[in-house]
């Protein structure tokens, strides 16, 4: 299956990451740090459950993109994919794999996938990597997400993360409101006060170590005192 959550490693140092990981990451919009914009507009789409929505999250790695994504998934009630939710990669998303997801056809616009325990009745596609998506695919992209053609699902909330659009049709990025995200100081700082919350946590209020402040620096120092 091309569209599937991703996995998690094994190992001492592997269970810590994802227990950190799993323990802080943001279970909904409002506990997102930064990129107030996209934020915003997320929480306004799950809100008003607005039908044909296509949202593009571009920016560096680490930037917080996927954590948005599965956020916003997360408040329409798709938190798997047996409620809704399908993760793609988009550098294993072929034209074959694309065209099962919409039931063969690009004008039907109909996911062949439905969701079993989703009250809600939604759907969230997330595209992985959008710039990976070969030509052929995009073209088809262009057509299946076409939101004035009929038939096309009021319940499908599409969201494509990038770390560039260079190589993407601009004719298919048409299909989305794009948002830039950074890393600006006024992020770090705000992921900082957050590290520094969780640092004291996990430590029972020891003493933050020495150069924490340098990106990624606590990150590190939690894993390996685990």
């Amino acid at each position: 299956d091309r569209c599937k959550n991703s996995g998690h490693s094994a190992g001492r140092k592997g269970w810590c990451r994802v227990r950190l990981y799993e323990r802080y990451r943001p279970r909904c919009l409002a506990d997102v740090v930064g990129h107030k914009a996209a934020v915003n507009h997320l929480k306004t789409v799950a809100a008003e459950r607005r039908p044909g929505q296509c949202v593009l999250l571009e920016g560096g790695p680490g930037v917080g993109k996927m954590t948005n994504a599965l956020a916003f998934a997360a408040e329409l009630g798709c938190d798997h994919q047996f409620s809704g939710l399908w993760v793609c990669p988009c550098s294993d998303l072929g034209v074959d794999d694309t065209k099962e997801l919409f039931g063969g056809r690009a004008h039907t616009g109909w996911l062949k996938i439905r969701p079993l325990e989703n009250a809600s009745g939604w759907n969230v596609l997330i595209l992985e990597e959008f710039e990976w998506l070969s030509p052929q695919t995009q073209r088809f992209l262009k057509t299946a997400l076409d939101v004035t053609q009929p038939g096309y699902p009021p319940r499908l909330a599409v969201v494509a993360t990038s770390n560039s659009v260079a190589k993407i049709d601009k004719a298919l990025l048409q299909r989305f409101m794009p948002f830039m995200y950074g890393s600006s100081e006024h992020f770090r700082d705000q992921c900082r006060e957050r590290l520094a919350l969780i640092w004291g946590q996990e430590t029972d209020g020891e003493p933050l170590p020495a150069g924490w402040t340098a990106w990624g620096m606590t990150r590190e120092a939690m894993v390996e005192g685990c």
